[in-house]
């Protein structure tokens, strides 16, 4: 038995692994050791007293799953490597907990380490992902090396691997030399796998990941595939490299590594053929198809976070009983339900201005009791007038005005936000063009239920997958169905994902359940059956979905009805938020002719408060009630009453001298209530936080990953709890009181302590305790020293609290710092247009297939590139001006993309250039559109957009407009992207014009100096639109980066030649 204050010693050195008995074992993890790592490591010091921070870093799998980085990583992947017939479909898997994550990528890395066939398959099928799977999966695989083998955990998924690969039966038993000639193969082509996922990456993100020592066998391996590679530079095996490590060297002995090399290569080059051509097209550089790529997150106001008020609750008479009841139904443990449902009621006490809840019942998550609680109406619309509650309204704006003149910076940074709709109208407009449009409506149909920034993840996805041809399948369905009709005649609906009824989604959901059904019946497991229900639905009735299979929440058909352009009607009996949000943001008349207020649940709340009712709970909370009416075609109920109190609001305000309208008013009122809840603490940072500008920061970034974990390691802060846990220490009085007492009795023996050898020490006993017997002076030296041992474990534990404090704060303000420098770097996307017809006057006017074909082509270099989010290229006029001035308007191609910053256009100009040869045209254009005053020498020009869809007789109409004013630019009506277009084969749609592009080109008249001649003309005429035309929405001043080809000057044949 080891005594309580004995100090903990490593057993007796020794050249291999350790077992240490369980009370050993406990003491050891009381230290925050990992006892397994201690295990395999015998020659760790441990010290006790010692801050974790500054011990080796112990890798094991508990740890693991842990892990952000891992975690993140096996997200990624599940949706690669999950034979589809038999996972479980998760259309939420990112809320799949981080536990079950983690673990299943540890029996992904076993498998792959473990399992040579598995392996190959694994290499087959990475060697066509996109980055952020490489980057995955490069590392787990760098992650999972650290890991030691041959603990419990280790074994488990070595003989899981093992028993399931054939190649490895012979020697298993004996974990012999064929076992070690099996995995030297398989460290060859891990690490073959390893040098090629490495190539493609980022030399940043390389830094992160990689680490770690390695043995015998696997150096060897590594250094077989390093002499397999004509680029390593290695001819020969180098023995001294070659060591024994905590893996399969330390089990098997130094022996082995003298021999591997010898065995090595000859077992690479004969085992598993199909993988060897794996590794081999990695190490010739031919594995990858893809180009390798080289503050804080939310719209701060500077509010400080209060404190929350919690009150710890008491059952009030029967409610026990109620909530036994629900925990018996459930089959659930009545003490857990009842600590639950306690903790939730203390979250929300009634005294604090909650109102109060009802739980409905209960459930076990993950070993978690989680509470179903009944959801309240916000239920302003019948405590409250319109009047009275615009009256209250205005007087907090008032008074948040007043606060801007005192100074208040809060209260200026609140009333600056009232221009955030306008403002990020012209910013999408600005850096994502003519795809403003169907991007803000996949930003809306994809909000519901995610965060700001996995909305924006979302939105890209499907821009990215959607204008590639991804979805064209399931739109297609989707739109037969809908242009078709019932059995009675009527016209097909979406539907509402019930499987008794009868609308697209409605099937989609009734083939899942009856295929889910069958296969349970047939003795699949319910994850199994889950799983082949929803290919089975997917097969019939298929809505988009993520890269990893997942749909999109429940957005994926709203989402689908916004690809198809559908979005936008108004149907009486839907729910006006997302359609209203969305004209907000892209300035598109929801409702009449101006933009109206949003409400959401910041709206809500607001008003609820303003109508003198109690805060709901956040978990009873529920959507804003109100639909669309049949009878006006506008909002009703909560949302309607809603935007009538705003408009009120709006309309008192300006009376006073205040221009807000009312969506100014919402976005001000919105940050208004926010501040209240941030500074009286309740809610989360996570549900204060997120805008869409901040997501447009970054949209451009080439290395998003490392951007995303920059975010995180911001609002994240995992060492809080130890930072409080130390401070608390540092401040209680007991504590000190202690340490204090420790110092005095430590100063009392100091000459006990000054005496030092076991004679002198005896000696002093014997003549300060008048202890005549030595024998009897050796036992009390033994208890002073006990005692000056606990006095000196108290001093060092209570002088340790302050450094170990410092160094974690000092930890966490680096890590801090280093993020927010990352962050600091904002990246919009960039955007490119190109200027190419195929027309040659009347005498050769391209045809529709001609059109297609050029189109595809272009857009031919740019799918296939990862660093593009979205492109289109599609029919639309244009306006020619030819170098002696003439000036004609002809069939152009509205080709317009978006990417990162690390994109390089060439593949798109050299393609553009060889359209322009191949049809004989005077010249091509391609640009970057630029900040103004950021590019010397860079085109002026305007971009107008307009609020609705435009036909061809009202962009007739516009051009003679434009012509009155002689203008000597060049033109191009921007395009919408919808589904229709993507089908159109070349084909002008009716109405699909939705904005205007103008550049002037000095060589096309009259140079640099009538450029500010004509930016005052084109100034002239956004002026004279704005005051003629109701439909322009958003116009801007830009300036264009632009290339310029000629036919006549040999620009074509030189550019194609890799001469200009």
């Amino acid at each position: 038995m080891l005594e309580d204050n004995a100090p903990l010693q490593n057993p007796v050195a020794t050249t291999g692994p350790i077992v240490f008995d369980n009370e050993t074992r406990e003491r050891v993890q009381q230290c925050g050791y990992n006892a397994e790592y201690v295990e395999q490591n015998p020659d760790v010091e441990l010290d006790c007293e010692s801050d974790p921070i500054d011990r080796p870093h112990q890798i094991t799998s508990t740890g693991l799953v842990k892990n952000p980085m891992w975690i993140d990583s096996a997200r990624t992947l599940y949706g690669m490597f999950v034979n589809p017939q038999v996972r479980a479909y998760k259309p939420d898997w990112e809320e799949i907990s981080d536990e079950d994550v983690g673990e299943w990528g540890l029996e992904l890395m076993g498998r792959f380490n473990w399992n040579l066939p598995e392996m190959a398959m694994m290499a087959y099928k990475i060697q066509g992902a996109p980055i952020e799977q490489r980057i995955a999966f490069y590392n787990m695989m760098e992650t999972y090396d650290k890991l030691p083998n041959f603990t419990w955990d280790g074994s488990e998924r070595m003989f899981k691997g093992l028993a399931t690969d054939i190649t490895s039966w012979i020697g298993l038993t004996t974990l012999g030399v064929g076992f070690l000639a099996k995995q030297a193969a398989k460290e060859a082509g891990k690490t073959g796998l390893k040098a090629a996922l490495r190539a493609t990456l980022p030399a940043g993100i390389l830094t992160g990941i990689e680490g770690g020592i390695y043995g015998s066998v696997d150096d060897a391996s590594r250094q077989f595939v390093k002499l397999a590679s004509p680029t390593s530079g290695q001819t020969e095996f180098n023995l001294p490299q070659t060591g024994v490590s905590a893996g399969v060297g330390t089990v098997l002995g130094t022996g082995v590594g003298i021999a591997a090399p010898i065995v090595i290569p000859a077992v690479v080059r004969s085992a598993y053929k199909g993988f060897n051509d794996t590794v081999r097209a990695a190490q010739s550089g031919t594995f990858f198809s893809g180009v390798p790529t080289p503050g804080s997150s939310t719209r701060a106001t500077g509010a400080k976070r209060g404190k929350r008020k919690k009150k710890a609750y008491r059952f009030k008479p029967g409610e026990r009983d109620q909530i036994n009841a629900i925990a018996e139904q459930a089959n659930l443990k009545a003490a857990d339900v009842e600590a639950e449902y306690k903790r939730l009621k203390a979250q929300y006490p009634e005294s604090a201005g909650w109102a109060p809840f009802e739980v409905e019942s209960a459930k076990k998550v993950k070993g978690k009791i989680q509470l179903e609680v009944k959801k309240q109406s916000y239920d302003f619309l019948n405590k409250g007038n319109i009047d009275t509650l615009s009256n209250k309204m205005v007087s907090e704006v008032l008074q948040l005005k007043q606060r801007v003149s005192s100074g208040d910076p809060v209260a200026k940074a609140i009333w600056e936000h009232r221009t955030w709709y306008s403002e990020m109208r012209q910013r999408m407009r600005a850096e994502f063009g003519a795809f403003g449009d169907v991007f803000t409506d996949v930003i809306a149909t994809t909000s519901a239920q995610t965060n700001v920034q996995q909305n924006w993840e979302n939105a890209i996805e499907v821009m990215r997958r959607f204008t590639r041809g991804e979805y064209d399948d399931a739109l297609t369905k989707l739109d037969v169905w809908l242009n078709s009709v019932d059995a009675n005649g009527d016209p097909r609906k979406l539907g509402s994902g019930k499987p008794e009824n009868d609308g697209y989604v409605d099937h989609h959901y009734r083939v899942k359940k009856e295929a889910k059904n069958a296969a349970l019946k047939q003795g699949y497991s319910k994850e199994e059956a889950e799983q082949i229900g929803f290919d089975a639905a997917q097969g019939e009735f298929p809505l988009i979905a993520k890269s990893s299979g997942a749909l999109f929440n429940t957005n994926s058909p709203q989402t689908m009805m916004a690809l198809l352009d559908l979005f936008r009607d108004i149907v009486p009996g839907s729910s006006p938020k997302t359609f209203n949000f969305a004209s907000n943001i892209i300035g598109f008349p929801a409702f009449g002719e101006k933009q109206r207020a949003t409400i959401d649940v910041w709206a809500a709340r607001n008003l609820r408060r303003l109508a003198g009712l109690k805060r709901i709970p956040v978990a009873a909370e529920q959507a804003v009630g109100g639909d669309i009416l049949k009878t006006t075609m506008e909002p009703g109920g909560e949302f309607g009453f809603g935007q009538d109190v705003y408009r009120e609001a709006a309309n008192k305000l300006r009376q006073q001298g205040i221009d807000v309208n009312d969506d100014d008013l919402q976005a001000v009122v919105w940050f208004m209530e926010k501040e209240i809840w941030t500074e009286n603490g309740w809610t989360t940072r996570a549900g204060e936080e997120g805008s869409l500008e901040t997501e447009a920061d970054f949209a451009g970034v080439w290395n998003p990953e490392e951007v995303k974990e920059a975010r995180s390691t911001v609002r994240s802060d995992p060492d809080a709890a130890v930072r409080r846990a130390t401070e608390e220490a540092l401040a209680d009085p007991a504590r000190k009181a202690v340490y204090e007492e420790a110092v005095a009795g430590k100063k009392e023996l100091a000459d006990f302590i000054e005496a030092r050898t076991l004679a002198k020490q005896r000696d002093y006993i014997m003549k300060n305790e008048d202890i005549e017997d030595k024998d009897v002076a050796l036992e009390r030296r033994k208890e002073v020293n006990a005692q000056l041992a606990k006095y000196n474990n108290e001093i060092k534990k209570y002088e340790a609290l302050q450094p170990r404090l410092d160094k974690v704060v000092q930890k966490r303000e680096g890590e801090v710092a280093e993020a927010e420098k990352m962050l600091e770097r904002k990246v919009p996307a960039r955007r490119f247009v190109g200027g190419i017809s195929l027309q040659e006057g009347q005498a050769k006017i391209p045809q529709d297939p001609d059109m297609n074909e050029s189109q595809s082509r272009l857009l031919s270099t740019v799918d296939p590139d990862p660093t593009v989010l979205m492109a289109k290229a599609t029919p639309s006029i244009g306006r020619y001006i030819d170098p002696s001035g003439k000036k004609w308007d002809e069939r152009t191609i509205d080709f317009e993309y978006v990417a990162r910053e690390n994109h390089d256009p060439s593949d798109a100009i050299r393609q553009l250039v060889q359209e322009a040869k191949d049809n004989n045209q005077e010249s091509a254009f391609f640009s970057e559109v630029v900040k103004p005053g950021t590019v010397e020498g860079a085109n002026p020009g305007f971009e107008i957009y307009f609020n609705r869809k435009l036909n061809k007789r009202e962009v007739l109409n516009l051009t003679k407009i434009i012509n009155k004013l002689d203008l000597d630019v060049g033109f191009t009506f921007a395009t919408d992207l919808r589904f229709a277009e993507r089908q159109a084969g070349g084909a002008e749609l009716a109405d699909n014009y939705v904005g205007l592009r103008m550049q002037y080109i000095p060589e096309f008249g009259g140079g640099q100096e009538g450029a500010s001649a004509v930016t005052d003309r084109i100034g002239d005429l956004v002026e004279l639109l704005g005051k003629k035309l109701d439909y322009v929405s958003a116009a801007r001043y830009t300036e264009y980066d632009t290339r310029l080809f000629f036919r006549d000057s040999g620009d074509y044949d030189a550019y194609l030649a890799g001469n200009l």
